[in-house]
């Protein structure tokens, strides 16, 4: 009786285990046909790219600029300072007349710099005059401001016409600060008991509106100032001190972060001649060349096909490589750039004019970096890896646009650290206003075009 169940019961469970293979050899058909599959594809486009010169960018230096220098390349570059003064503390006051006689000593404006490139020996003389007006707070300047508008040329600072150099000739140390001892005249002027000039900040400013910092003499070395303050020394004695002593004392006042610097920069002599088939193209601060990349979004929309799957675009890298510095004859004082900025050429003005920071669709930074080739030398580049939802943004669009132009612009980069992560964060881009720059393989090169890697899919 046993025996007779037993053959019904194993053809059950067969027939239950071959029902359970077959449900389950097509679950993944039935949830993902084959249709449906996600498709993965890579494809490489070559860019176009040519060389522009700059006149001028948005003034917001980190450091100012200062002096003249001649480039066999790149032309002549002159830099000069227009600058407010702040008050060293509001409401300070001189000792009472009937307590003691304050005297003026000494006006003397000192340029401080932590870098400078050049011939360290060079001499520059320096001029300094007085603005007659006013830097407006807020306001949005360019490097192509005219000092005619805000310099009175009429009164020149200087006790006398000083020659300076970086490093002594003779003693061979190196400066880290220039100083200039400014007229007894202006001493006379500037020197004042009356406290309403330092009661505010605006009042000290209608008092003395600043100065204009200015060379007349010198093309081999520039500065970057890092720091610029007019110091008043004076002395004052007590009225009832038998001995008459002299008691010396100064006030400092700083072109600090507080008020208004403006870093003017001229190109009298641009010696580049560059084109759209060049093979290499330039780019140099401040305010001198930018290049314009195109990438060609119309061969993109036309080479990306997913088969009417939905688009994601995984990966967009453009590698901008450099070209040796030795190969193309500038001077090598003239450091790399150190950074650059990706943007779209309709929002270049507006990016900085309103302070902003890059966005993952349409503007990118980067910085310098190198690949050894030998132990003593490198290949440099800088790497875009993050242009994915730009090209994925535009390519979604209902446009017939054959190019997306966009533009390769030096800059400065300032970050702070992150107190809810262990990392750096960005702050502030601004358009470099140090001597900086860099030859790079066009998309015309022979032998390393300019090219943009997609990586995509479709699901």
């Amino acid at each position: 009786m046993k025996i007779k169940f037993i053959f019904p019961l194993f053809a059950l469970l067969t027939v239950f285990f071959v029902s359970c293979y077959n449900s389950e050899d097509n679950i993944g058909v039935e949830i993902q046909p084959t249709a449906d599959k996600i498709t993965l594809k890579a494809d490489t486009f070559h860019l176009s790219s040519e060389t522009f010169p700059v006149d001028r960018i948005v003034s917001q230096p980190d450091s100012l600029l200062l002096g003249t220098f001649i480039d066999d390349v790149l032309g002549t570059t002159r830099a000069d300072i227009l600058t407010q003064l702040a008050l060293p503390t509001v409401n300070f006051t001189y000792l009472d007349e009937s307590v003691a006689t304050t005297i003026p000593d000494s006006a003397v404006v000192t340029l401080s710099f932590n870098s400078y490139f050049g011939v360290s020996t060079s001499p520059v003389e320096i001029s300094i005059y007085e603005l007659k007006t006013k830097l407006k707070d807020k306001e949005n300047y360019y490097s192509s401001i005219d000092p005619a508008a805000y310099v009175d040329f009429s009164k020149k600072l200087n006790a006398a016409s000083e020659m300076l150099t970086v490093k002594d000739g003779l003693t061979g140390v190196q400066n880290t600060a220039l100083s200039i001892k400014l007229s007894d005249e202006f001493l006379q002027r500037f020197f004042t008991k009356d406290p309403s000039v330092f009661a505010s900040q605006a009042n000290f400013e209608n008092f003395f509106k600043g100065i204009y910092v200015t060379t007349d003499f010198g093309s081999s070395v520039m500065v970057n100032v890092n720091n610029l303050s007019l110091t008043l020394y004076y002395h004052y004695v007590y009225k009832n001190d038998p001995a008459q002593a002299k008691i010396k004392s100064y006030h400092t006042f700083p072109a600090n972060a507080e008020i208004v610097k403006v870093n003017r920069v001229q190109h009298p002599l641009r010696t580049l001649s560059s084109g759209p088939d060049d093979e290499f193209n330039y780019i140099a601060s401040p305010a001198n060349y930018h290049t314009k990349v195109h990438i060609p979004i119309g061969r993109i929309r036309q080479r990306i096909k997913t088969g009417g799957k939905q688009l994601d675009v995984n990966s967009a890298i453009l590698k901008v490589n450099v070209q040796d510095r030795t190969k193309w004859g500038t001077s090598a004082l003239i450091p790399y750039v150190s950074g650059l900025l990706l943007i779209r050429e309709r929002d270049l003005d507006k990016f900085f004019t309103n302070h902003e920071l890059p966005v993952d669709t349409a503007s990118f930074v980067a910085t310098l970096g190198y690949e050894n080739i030998t132990a003593t030398t490198y290949k440099y580049n800088y790497t875009f890896s993050s242009l994915n939802n730009l090209i994925e943004n535009e390519l979604k669009k209902n446009s017939t646009d054959e190019y997306l132009d966009m533009v390769l612009v030096p800059v400065s980069l300032v970050q702070a650290s992150s107190s809810s992560y262990s990392q750096s964060v960005l702050t502030e881009v601004n358009q470099s206003t140090q001597m900086q720059a860099v030859s790079i393989f066009s998309g015309k090169n022979k032998d390393i075009p300019m090219k943009l890697e997609v990586v995509y899919s479709g699901f």
